[in-house]
């Protein structure tokens, strides 16, 4: 079993964290996307988790645009 590394920590900077963590995570999923899947049900999961992260990556930089936030 893979264990969970990434510890919850009080940070300053929690933005800075999300943006590092959807990084991750649509890192992953990219690679995923790439390799065989078993079934085409496997295959469409992956890419509809991507596709997810992604669009959430877009919605937090309409946040920083509205809010008028910088990293």
């Amino acid at each position: 079993m893979i264990k969970n590394e990434t510890q919850p920590q009080q940070n300053k900077f929690p933005s800075i964290d999300l943006v590092e963590q959807l990084g991750k995570a649509e890192g992953n999923l990219k690679f995923l996307a790439q390799a065989e899947m078993a079934t085409f049900t496997q295959g469409e999961a992956v890419l509809e988790a991507l596709h997810a992260i992604q669009q959430a990556s877009k919605f937090f930089q309409q946040i920083q645009k509205q809010n008028d936030f910088q990293l």
